[in-house]
């Protein structure tokens, strides 16, 4: 009532319709947004998509994929909507799906038939938005924990032309003291598939792969901590903010590390760290003995791990994040980890 005496003295017209007016409740909408309130009483909001607009999207996706076109002007209102939709999710993983659903305002031109890339970007973000889960936003006090990573690509010894990728991490509690520690020389196999433009220096997937390979192998003990992950990289370290790098494979790992932090509910914040101070620096080249000193154990890595967290896909499946392209590009989403 005071609010509808607030807005007539305003002069404003209060809609009266019954669908928007519904006095109070603990689960309303707004704006094709739900607010559940059901558990705030135990510290926990839930916000995400209604049923309504999840339908709205998915039909509108529907048609452009039966349709195997995307004009201009109907890419710039879908990513749009899509990234409103994305953003009640609360996912840094969208970046490279809508990306691709710019490609043809970027171009300037309708895109038909659609490319691979956009097939990936418009069934990545049906699958997303259909099925994710609402974002839930925790009043509770969490531990703070801390990372340090780090990435090498150096000349071997007595083979200077010849170059050593290798990678450390170190994980320390909310006390400062160590817990566990990684540190190894990245396999020909994979070095190969990061070099096979031509590039040299991997230096930058090298500085990339540490948290995503952080936050897979200690996923447990990573689960709803808040985390200051410490980078002596700024190029690893803003693309990790951005959510998106140039190069493909990284672009690839942060994909599946942005899922991958979802997924265990971990909130990270990326810090600069001088090279002189970053615990990481020792483990990336090897030398495990501040490692041990600060009590923490190691970590071993397999190569079946690894090559999980590189690669850009798996033996029998389509070289694109997941998506499979069946014949007639009907495109499917592969469900990974």
């Amino acid at each position: 009532m005071a609010v509808r005496f607030l807005f007539k003295a305003c002069g404003w017209v209060l809609s009266e319709d019954p669908e928007k007016d519904v006095g109070f409740r603990k689960t309303f909408t707004a704006l094709g947004v739900c607010f559940d309130m059901e558990q705030v009483q135990c510290g926990i909001l839930r916000i995400g998509n209604t049923d309504k607009r999840k339908a709205e999207l998915e039909a509108l996706v529907n048609r452009h994929l039966a349709e195997n076109s995307l004009a201009p002007d109907q890419a710039e209102s879908l990513r749009s909507r899509l990234m409103f939709a994305e953003s009640q999710v609360f996912g840094r993983s969208a970046r490279l799906a809508l990306k691709a659903l710019s490609s043809p305002v970027a171009e300037g031109k309708t895109c038909s038939p659609l490319s691979e890339d956009i097939l990936f970007g418009l069934a990545w973000m049906k699958q997303r938005l259909v099925h994710s889960p609402p974002r839930e936003i925790k009043a509770v006090d969490t531990a703070t924990w801390y990372l340090f990573i780090d990435g090498a690509c150096e000349p071997v010894a007595g083979a200077p032309d010849s170059l050593r990728t290798s990678i450390g991490g170190v994980l320390l509690n909310e006390h400062g003291e160590g817990v566990h520690f990684f540190g190894l020389v990245v396999p020909s196999e994979i070095t190969k598939v990061w070099a096979a433009s031509g590039r040299k220096n991997l230096v930058f997937e090298a500085e990339v792969l540490p948290y995503f390979l952080a936050i897979h192998v200690w996923a447990k003990l990573l689960q709803d901590k808040h985390l200051l992950v410490f980078i002596d990289n700024d190029a690893a370290r803003h693309s990790w903010i951005q959510g998106h790098a140039e190069s493909p494979h990284a672009q690839w790992m942060i994909h599946k590390g942005t899922l991958k932090e979802a997924a265990i509910g971990v909130v990270p914040y990326f810090c600069r760290v001088p090279t002189a101070s970053n615990l990481a620096d020792g483990p990336s080249r090897l030398d495990f003995s501040m490692c041990y000193r600060l009590g923490a154990s190691q970590t071993d890595i397999d190569l079946e791990t690894l090559r999980e967290c590189t690669l850009r896909s798996r033996p029998g499946e389509n070289d694109y994040l997941g998506v499979t392209m069946a014949p007639g590009h009907t495109p499917t989403i592969q469900k990974h980890g």
